[in-house]
């Protein structure tokens, strides 16, 4: 019988990490300086107290500013006392990770942040690489150049674009798959979000998700934003308010809700949760189509959201950070939606006039 713990004991090493990671069965990542910085960032912002609505914000900031923008990431953060404390914190971060989407690159650092040390250990899953990085600010009206090549397994890469405005455009590509070029029109000035979706073995993955700051200054460090008090509601019906509010902010009507498509999500929550594995497509349901039809279901348009998250407020800010994503919420003749949340795994389905 294996037994791990004289190496936990002794995490405080990359070294160990990544001998940890090939015990579990995982190939060894490679060790990226940029990811360095930004685990080093996070460390110095982990000195201070982090609202837990603005953690992921925080990893965002850190990571942009580190020029990373890898959409697949897996973070540990961490304040110890001692190796005792590590020992019980890794493996929940290897629990986290999807044979899928296995890490490729990591980042390591510690801080002494007064009695106790901070640890911050960022994996990351790369499923695309890129010929030049897109820049963090730019001019108006410059059209950028997004080219690279996927990584084995992945396929039809797609690009959508959020405007500052808050609206959603996909962008057809010139070229596709494996290798793939992109151009990108920012003709005003704003914050632009650009992602990349591809398809992989279980469905479409985010593998890049940046912002591009076009003819404004940087923001600063993410602060908390306190929203208006809402009436104690479940947490599946305080999505659907924030989105049908999301959705009135565009000039879109609301979406209703239907019994059996609730039940569909619903149950599909519960099945990434007994997994604990987030992913479109399982060897159990098969993927949205295949859930539908098994619950009677059609519909002339479908979508679906995936998040895992502390609330509704913050499933729904990762949302809107994604255009994609976003791009679902915003489907302009989609006329229902349901709702599934267990134990932090959210399902959000969109249909056009299901029945």
């Amino acid at each position: 019988m294996l037994t791990l713990a004289p190496l936990l004991l002794a995490l405080l090493s990359p070294e160990n990490l990544v001998s940890t990671l090939t015990l579990h069965g995982w190939s060894a990542p490679q060790r990226l300086d940029a990811l360095d910085e930004a685990a080093g960032a996070l460390c110095e912002r982990l000195q201070q107290p982090v609202d837990p609505l603005t953690a992921d914000a925080h990893i965002r900031f850190a990571l942009e500013r580190a020029g990373v923008y890898d959409a697949q990431i897996h973070p540990l953060l961490l304040r110890h006392g001692d190796d005792e404390d590590v020992k019980a914190a890794l493996p929940r971060l290897i629990g986290r990770l999807e044979r899928h989407l296995p890490p490729t690159h990591y980042g390591f650092a510690t801080r002494q942040g007064g009695a106790r040390k901070i640890t911050a250990i960022l994996l990351i899953h790369r499923g695309v690489t890129l010929n030049a990085p897109l820049p963090l600010k730019e001019k108006v009206g410059e059209e950028l150049k997004l080219e690279g090549r996927l990584a084995p397994g992945y396929q039809a890469p797609r690009v959508f674009i959020r405007h500052p405005s808050g609206a959603v455009f996909e962008v057809p590509p010139a070229q596709a798959q494996p290798s793939f070029f992109f151009g990108l029109a920012l003709p005003r000035r704003g914050a632009y979000g650009v992602e990349l979706v591809a398809d992989g073995r279980y469905g479409p993955v985010v593998l890049l998700n940046q912002k591009v700051y076009v003819g404004v200054g940087l923001p600063g460090v993410p602060e908390v934003k306190l929203s208006a008090p809402r009436m104690l509601v479940p947490p599946t019906e305080d999505l659907i308010n924030r989105l049908n509010d999301l959705r009135a902010t565009h000039g879109l009507p609301p979406l209703a809700r239907r019994q059996a498509l609730d039940r569909v999500a619903m149950a599909y929550s519960a099945e990434m949760a007994a997994a604990r594995r987030l992913s479109h497509t399982s060897p159990k349901s098969g993927t949205l189509a295949d859930r539908l039809r098994a619950a009677g279901i059609s519909a002339a348009k479908t979508a679906e959201n995936l998040a895992q998250g502390v609330n509704a407020e913050a499933v729904l800010r990762a949302f809107e950070e994604s255009p994609g994503h976003l791009n679902n919420l915003l489907m302009p003749t989609a006329t229902h939606c349901a709702v599934g949340q267990v134990e932090g795994y959210w399902t959000v389905i969109i249909a056009d006039r299901p029945y």
